[in-house]
């Protein structure tokens, strides 16, 4: 399904992020896992979720369409939910339904704490409350070997493997 408008905003430190929207109706927003971006995670969700809302999905900074932040210290959970609200701003949205997978869980929740008057709902998909990298599949191996503040190449996500030292 191809989208209906594609979007560029700006976070609140300028970082470019890219929108895509589907649909009409009541919106619901696509927050992304960790290294996931639009096309491969949510492409078979779209098209259903299409048929019952307004379907906007981004990518967060220095990940798929979205630019790199010039500061790579700005790539956490804090950060991808300031952007959140950017993003709301962006397309016109009021108050809207946040639908978060992995990563996207602590997203939208962190949105809530934020700015809950913009929130009509929560939906949080295979997620935990805190602690990502920690909790990844019962284990800390992500948190381990994954720098999220390592931000993607032009076609791909690098991903920074921590000294052993550090």
């Amino acid at each position: 399904m191809e989208p209906s408008r594609i979007r560029r905003c700006h976070g609140p430190d300028g970082t470019e992020l890219h929108i895509e929207e589907y649909g009409t109706g009541e919106p619901l927003v696509l927050c992304n896992g960790v290294v996931c971006t639009i096309g491969p995670y949510w492409r078979f969700l779209i098209h259903h979720l299409a048929k019952i809302g307004r379907v906007i999905a981004w990518d967060y900074r220095g990940h798929g369409r979205s630019a790199v932040p010039a500061d790579l210290e700005t790539c956490r959970i804090e950060d991808h939910a300031a952007d959140l609200r950017a993003v709301l701003d962006a397309v016109g949205v009021r108050r809207a339904t946040l639908i978060g997978h992995s990563m996207g869980c602590q997203v939208i929740l962190e949105a809530y704490r934020q700015f809950p008057e913009r929130i009509r709902a929560l939906v949080p998909i295979c997620g935990t409350h805190g602690r990502p990298y920690r909790t990844f599949y019962g284990n800390d191996l992500l948190e381990r070997f994954y720098d999220p503040s390592c931000a993607r190449s032009a076609s791909t996500t690098r991903w920074c493997v921590r000294s052993r030292t550090s």
